[in-house]
């Protein structure tokens, strides 16, 4: 069942099954210093790109497009969570609860009386946990994911492939992180900041499709 204004998003983008990886992190560095600068050097490790403002995550979009010619930038709010739920309708893709090993987040603060788990204090690696029904990693917690559109309340009603304002102060955050209770991990929790926010517990994956 519909809920009045959450967002639904219909089958038309493919979507990252993976955060964006260092090498994103890289190319966003380079589209934003130049092609003649050099970036600082990035380890061949597969972590979630951390601390990046949406700006940059725009950036390194651009720059996978123009790398590989692909039409890839960040996801919209509504293409988010329906990714993230993968036709479910449960508090979480996993069912009704989670645990610390199905997603990386604060598991001694578990959610609506789950159990007490591990917290790990830190990212993972990308596709280290288990994959939500449509294989798309770490949906849930690790690190908070950029959306594309700028925040606003929803409207009354349900909408349909629905879009952000047109202009705003604050960017659109999903998923959570390590560093959250069980409930902010939520397939339906939202959070924003200003765009040009960076933090140890946010990143970014993209969806590649037309704007």
């Amino acid at each position: 069942m519909r809920l009045p204004g959450a967002p639904i998003r219909r089958a038309g983008a493919d979507y990252a099954a993976r955060r964006a990886s260092r090498a994103d992190h890289r190319a966003a560095d380079q589209a934003r210093l130049g092609k003649g600068d050099r970036p600082g050097r990035a380890r061949p490790v597969r972590r979630s790109v951390l601390a990046r403002r949406a700006l940059p995550a725009r950036l390194a979009a651009a720059a996978r497009r123009a790398r590989r010619g692909l039409d890839e930038r960040l996801p919209s709010e509504a293409e988010w969570e329906y990714a993230c739920r993968a036709g479910t309708t449960t508090p979480f893709s996993f069912g009704a609860n989670i645990t610390p090993e199905q997603v990386n987040y604060d598991g001694r603060r578990p959610y609506a009386g789950g159990e007490q788990g591990v917290s790990r204090q830190k990212t993972v690696p990308v596709g280290s946990l288990p994959a939500n029904p449509w294989g798309f990693c770490e949906m849930h917690g690790n690190v908070w994911e950029w959306c594309a559109d700028w925040y606003g309340k929803y409207p009354a009603t349900a909408q349909v492939d629905p879009q952000g304002p047109p202009s705003g102060a604050h960017r659109v955050l999903r998923g959570g992180s390590w560093y959250d209770d069980g409930r902010v991990l939520r397939s339906a929790l939202r959070y924003h900041f200003e765009a040009g926010y960076r933090n140890v517990n946010i990143g970014f994956r993209l969806a590649r499709g037309p704007n």
